[in-house]
């Protein structure tokens, strides 16, 4: 997961998986499973909100300063989805701290949220963030 805010910010969804996950087909079941977005600094910091359902349909809204601004969707093949659900599993997402580097000021608020087999995780954070959730945090813009 070293890229995985750049990964999931720009959607390049990675295929590789050996485990066993389902997409949800009932319609009455389909809910976010991951939640990524990036709140306002005191600059032109992105701001932006990617929920990704259990379903595999991806919703990004651009709020401001995105190269696209409103609301956009995409469909995930379920290789996509593996391959993006295995990312916080083998990564262990569930181990990681659930606040970093919150006392600054001026930068953005990183957030994003997974759910998983009725249990959910939520990281915040503005700096400090490990390598495995972000190695390039200053390059994601």
């Amino acid at each position: 997961m070293k890229n995985v805010l750049l990964f999931l910010s720009v959607f390049v969804l990675m295929a590789y998986s050996c485990k066993t996950v389902k997409m949800e087909t009932n319609p009455d079941k389909v809910s976010p499973m991951i939640v990524y977005s990036k709140g306002p600094c005191f600059g032109q910091c992105p701001i932006y909100t990617l929920t990704i359902y259990n379903s595999g349909l991806a919703k990004f809204n651009g709020i401001r300063y995105t190269d696209k601004v409103g609301k956009f969707e995409k469909q995930l093949n379920a290789t996509e989805f593996k391959g993006l659900v295995e990312l916080f599993e083998t990564n262990r997402f569930w181990r990681f701290d659930d606040m970093y580097g919150m006392d600054l000021v001026d930068a953005p608020t990183t957030t994003i949220s997974y759910s998983y087999n009725d249990k959910t995780k939520t990281v915040k954070g503005k700096s400090n963030f490990p390598e495995k959730i972000d190695g390039n945090y200053d390059q994601v813009k």
